[in-house]
Parts: structure tokens; C-alpha cells; sequence
């Protein structure tokens, strides 16, 4: 296996203990038995935990935006293409927190890495504005983005975070 393709395992694998333990009760031995390797081994790869935790992050934020590209892609507009960005973006992460508690600490910005992740998600909200052609993209992306971060921890009931999405999305789409 070559380098490129043993780092990418044990991402992976290192992302199914960090969403069933969180950061701070994952332990390199446990990321090395899930990567079917040596705690020395591991170290090869990834020289501590904190590393392998940014890299799990760039990770799930690359595969999440790659989809989400080509889901919005097959959307007839702005709106429809930003609600659905919006919303999946979410709910992704709330099934993940409902499977998996400590899960958690994968959106949470007190961890750096997590802080990309939201600044991926806003620039390719941001994306979406410009290739629609409006002014302001980057502002527009920023009101959206923290908007939603207030939806996800202040609204519980999945009807209601739809319904104020999607209105939020809509004054967002029709705004520049």
C-alpha cells in the first residue's frame, strides 16, 4: 500500500472512532487498532493526535462539499440549490450527533480544523452566489453561514429548521 493510500485508511478509519468517542476520549491506540496498526506505525503517518483530527476534518469537509456540488448541480436555481446546500449540511451533521453523541466535537469550533470546515462551507455557499451572479457573494455567504449556526443549536425540531431555512435562504437568494 503506498503512502498516499495508507494515509487515506487510516483518515478514514480515524474519522469512525473520533465520531463514536469524540476527540478528547480517543486515544492513538485506539486509532491505531482501527487502522489495524501499531501505535508506532501510526506514528509514521500521523506524528500526534491533533494532526490526524485535521486531517479527518479536511476529509469529511472535501467529501461533503465534492456532493454537495454535484446534488446542487442537478438544481434548477439559486434558492432550491442553496436550501438544499443549507439543509444537508445540517441534517448531515445532526444524524451524525444523534447516532454518535460525542460526534460532536467534529463540528465544534473550539477545534481549529473545525473552524475550516466552516469556512469551506461558506465559500462554497459564496460559490453558489457568484456562479448566480450576485453582488455581495462573500457578505451574503457570511449572513447565511452564521445564521445557520444559530439555527442548528437553537432550533430542535427538524420542521421548524426547514421552515426557517428556507425562509432565510429565500431572502438570501433574492437579496444582491
Amino acid at each position: 500500500m503506498t503512502q498516499d493510500l495508507k494515509r487515506q485508511f487510516v483518515i478514514q478509519q480515524a474519522y469512525e472512532v473520533f465520531a463514536r468517542y469524540g476527540y478528547g476520549r480517543t486515544t492513538m491506540g485506539d486509532l491505531a487498532q482501527a487502522a489495524g496498526m501499531s501505535r508506532p506505525a501510526l506514528y509514521l503517518v500521523f506524528s500526534n493526535k491533533q494532526d490526524l483530527f485535521k486531517a479527518v476534518i479536511c476529509w469529511m469537509s472535501e467529501q461533503g462539499l465534492q456532493q454537495l456540488a454535484a446534488e446542487v448541480d442537478a438544481l434548477p436555481d439559486l434558492e432550491s440549490q442553496l436550501n438544499h446546500a443549507c439543509l444537508q449540511w445540517i441534517l448531515r451533521g445532526r444524524q451524525l450527533a444523534s447516532t454518535y453523541p460525542d460526534a460532536a466535537d467534529l463540528f465544534d469550533t473550539r477545534f481549529g480544523a473545525v473552524t475550516q470546515l466552516y469556512a469551506d462551507f461558506r465559500h462554497f455557499l459564496s460559490g453558489l452566489l457568484i456562479r448566480h451572479g450576485r453582488d455581495a457573494a462573500e457578505d451574503l455567504a457570511f449572513l447565511l453561514m452564521t445564521s445557520l449556526k444559530a439555527f442548528k443549536s437553537e432550533i430542535q425540531d427538524e420542521a421548524e429548521l426547514r421552515k426557517i431555512i428556507a425562509l432565510q435562504v429565500s431572502l438570501i437568494a433574492r437579496a444582491g
